[in-house]
């Protein structure tokens, strides 16, 4: 075959990894095959509105039709219209996807009226190549129109609904024979790829020769000096430290000044500035350990070469493609963000080089496969697949089964309205992706036993509780003044043989089993030839102490909760806990090693949320006639015994502020001390469907979480921010999350909320806060999301390596 490689040349022309990554690929398939290949690139700015638009057009008009295939890899070079054509993606254009933060995208409606037949194509218009000679017409029309400049902001609304409309274009799977990336974390981006199309996930090595350890000398890190790639804090988190070990920084950037100010005083901090390919791998090869901690990068190719020199990488969980290969205590360390944590699990290694010498024989055999022969093996597959022929016949790759998983919960997860159900439905939903799981649920008695396809691969079976079981839930809430539902299955699991013997019967042909809290961790003694996952929502023992009264019962029921909870933890493989601070309190509880845990968030799903403009949420409040008041208040909580506590303290603040009104929504509503004095001022709403609960979020002006105890995080924070609303919380309510006060929410002490509120009442404050809660929903979109939440879990399975036994 004759095959294109076709990319874009930098303006200003620079070797980056992109260049390398091509000149590889290129060496690997001119090496390892007989294909004629060529690598084709055409100078393509990308600086300015109309540079980058340019270049879009250039590449939609080449002609490669010479060529029997044509890979892209990377924008505008995707624009190429060829009847063969595979994408191998590194990124779109970051600063117009995922890192784009410059205003809302629905501006483009309130550009002056020549743009009209431009934001038609581009909002209306089906995505097919036939629009493409309209669009270039009607958009290069405007291009010496002095009086539009400000509409050709770079980056903008404009240029972002354009890129998006053209990518849409390019990779439709109309144009496109097969998808594939670089990474997981490339494949998951929202918007990378069209809807339901798969992607083949191809780890691609360095294009650095001789790669080798030869002895422990330092600390190195290689990488361009920018903000993203935060090696600030790799700087901040070596300086906490006194070890008499250099630091060695190669490459250079705009923050090289920044950096050496931080440095500064600390002759052990050295930059190297550039240095050539033979340098790095010396560097390399003498480093104890890399240390790469970017923000959410494509893939990471400092990892590879690390690891191909034997040396473990410690990085953060948020640093997106790197986190794919890091395995946190076997051959490296991937910690929470911050220069505290990472500052931790580099003074372990440089205190323990036996440890760090093991973790890097292992960081080694970690990317053992991943060779340019496989990835060219691969590539060729997906070509000759879709009809075209490799010089030796179609390439055969075993594909993986898909493993089955069971999770055993106390509580139905369909519909998902509360947290609890909420977390399931959607981290099991995403891991669905990549495995059958089945929810097996305990649901009220008065139910019949159903099951149900919440989507492919995805299944919930609720099977009724017994009616021994029932009275024994009645029994203990009267004795303990609390819902019993969850407790009363570590000793009630007697009382419901049918449950037990379905857990039984499809544990026996699941390779995972879930346990989503402990409470039926009693329901199936003999799983020593399984592999067993802890999700726990909260540290059971902890959240169950701050509730159950000091009685001969309360004080057994609690005994049970610590044991059901530490032989959970004690026997599970992997624990998930929702937060940093869940993370050590259970090690500390139950003596649990730091590796055993992975801190996997709760998370929102935002397609569900849809935000009214400002004058469509005043006439929601006429209409529901709460426009009289100054601000309408919002508080979400189940019965659960943190909101309880925390909806007395809402009654108290609305008692004392008369022209707000506060609105109560969720089980908590139920609750007796919702049942004694409420203020006139005070709306109990209940439990609400997901469509009454969007209303109620689009009608409130401000969002309260007085939280004062309990543990996991708060989902009802990311709802909040999610919708704009600004929030007062207290510090414990904001756990587990990176909102910080003043830039994402205010935080404040208990006795300050009703001060708070009331600065509120000033218009010019609230919108100073609704700029705060619309950066937190920036932040939501980044970081907790369910795709987002659940990387972790889709990691843990995908490679397999929790698949023995302890």
């Amino acid at each position: 075959m004759k095959i294109a490689i076709v990319a874009p040349s930098a303006v200003p022309y620079v070797v980056g990894g992109a260049e390398k990554f091509w000149w590889g690929l290129l060496r690997a398939f001119n090496t390892f095959t007989n294909h004629e290949v060529e690598l084709i690139k055409i100078p393509s700015p990308e600086l300015a509105f109309w540079d980058l638009l340019e270049s879009y057009r250039r590449f939609s008009q080449v002609d490669l039709s010479h060529f029997d295939a044509v890979i892209s890899t990377k924008y505008p070079a995707w624009m190429v219209h060829h009847h063969n054509h595979h994408c191998y993606m590194q990124h779109k254009l970051r600063g117009l996807y995922e890192l784009y933060s410059s205003g809302d995208e629905r501006e483009i409606y309130e550009l002056p009226p020549a743009f009209d037949g431009v934001v038609r194509l581009i909002t209306e218009m089906p995505r097919m190549r036939e629009t493409l000679p309209l669009f270039w017409d009607e958009i290069f029309s405007l291009r010496d129109r002095e009086d539009l400049s400000h509409a050709f902001a770079f980056p903008g609304p404009l240029i972002r609904a354009i890129v998006h409309f053209l990518d849409d274009i390019a990779l439709s799977p109309e144009y496109i024979r097969s998808y594939s990336a670089i990474s997981r974390r490339v494949s998951e981006r929202e918007g990378y790829f069209p809807e339901g199309v798969s992607v083949r996930v191809i780890h691609h090595p360095s294009n650095l020769e001789g790669l080798h350890c030869s002895d422990y000398r330092f600390v190195f890190t290689a990488s361009r000096l920018t903000d993203l790639k935060r090696v600030d804090m790799i700087v901040r988190a070596f300086r906490r430290l006194k070890a008499d070990v250099k630091l060695k920084i190669a490459g250079t950037g705009s923050e090289l000044e920044r950096l050496k100010e931080l440095a500064e005083g600390d002759g052990r901090i050295e930059f190297l500035g550039f240095v050539n390919d033979m340098e790095l791998v010396g560097l390399y090869a003498s480093a104890l350990f890399v240390p790469f901690v970017p923000y959410d990068e494509d893939y990471g190719l400092i990892t590879v070469e690390a690891m191909q020199s034997s040396k473990p990488v410690i990085t953060v969980s948020d640093a997106g493609g790197v986190t794919e290969l890091v395995e946190n205590g076997i051959n490296g360390y991937c910690v929470e963000p911050g220069p505290e944590y990472l500052a931790e699990a580099m003074e372990k290694l440089m205190n323990d080089h036996e440890q760090a010498v093991t973790m890097g024989k292992r960081a080694f055999d970690t990317v053992a496969h991943i060779r340019w022969d496989n990835v060219v093996k691969i590539l060729l597959e997906q070509i000759s697949s879709c009809g075209s022929i490799s010089e030796s016949g179609p390439v055969i790759i075993k594909k993986a089964s898909r493993k089955k998983v069971l999770v055993l919960s106390t509580f139905g997860i369909n519909p998902p309205i509360g947290g609890g159900q909420r977390r399931i439905y959607y981290l099991y939903k995403e891991l669905a992706r990549d495995a059958d799981v089945t929810v097996l649920a305990l649901v009220n008695a008065d139910e019949t036993m159903q099951e149900q396809e919440i989507c492919p691969g995805f299944h919930e079976i609720r099977v009724p509780r017994s009616p021994g079981l029932a009275e024994l839930d009645k029994r203990l809430e009267r004795e303990l003044g609390i819902p019993a539902e969850d407790v009363s299955a570590i000793d009630g699991i007697e009382l419901i043989p049918d449950f037990c013997e379905i857990a039984q019967q499809y544990a026996e042909n699941s390779d995972i089993v879930v346990f989503s809290h402990p409470y039926l961790f009693y329901a199936l003694p003999d799983l020593n030839d399984k592999i067993v996952w802890y999700d726990a929502h909260n540290v059971e023992y902890d959240m169950k102490k701050a509730v159950m009264p000091q009685t001969e019962t309360g004080r057994w029921v609690l005994d049970r909760v610590y044991s059901v909870e530490r032989d959970c933890c004690l026997s599970a493989d992997l624990i998930f806990a929702c937060s940093d601070r869940d993370k050590r309190r259970l090690e500390k509880l139950y003596g649990l090693e730091e590796r055993k845990i992975l801190i996997v968030p709760n998370g929102l799903n935002v397609e569900h949320v849809t935000v009214l403009s400002r004058e469509e949420r005043q006439e929601l409040r006429r209409r529901l006639r709460l426009h009289s008041y100054k601000r309408v208040v919002l508080f979400i909580g189940s019965w659960h015994g943190p909101n309880i506590e925390a909806v007395q303290q809402v009654l108290k603040i609305a008692e004392n502020i008369p022209d707000y009104a506060f609105l109560v929504v969720g089980s908590v509503c139920y609750h007796d001390v919702c049942s004694d004095y409420v203020p006139d001022n005070v709306f109990l709403l209940g439990v609400l469907d997901e469509k009454e609960k969007k209303v109620v979020l689009n009608t409130s002006h401000i969002a309260i979480n007085p939280i004062l105890s309990g543990s996991g995080t708060n989902l009802k924070l990311l709802e909040y921010l999610a919708y704009h609303l600004p929030v007062i919380t207290t510090e414990h309510g904001n756990r587990g999350y990176e909102f910080h006060d003043g830039v994402h929410l205010l935080i404040r002490e208990i006795d300050e909320f009703e001060k708070t509120l009331k600065t509120l009442a000033d218009d010019r404050e609230l919108k100073r806060c609704i700029g705060m809660a619309k950066e937190g929903s920036k932040l939501v979109i980044r970081r907790y999301t369910w795709p987002v939440c659940a990387r972790a879990i889709r990691s843990a399975i995908s490679r397999s390596k929790f698949h023995t036994q302890t």
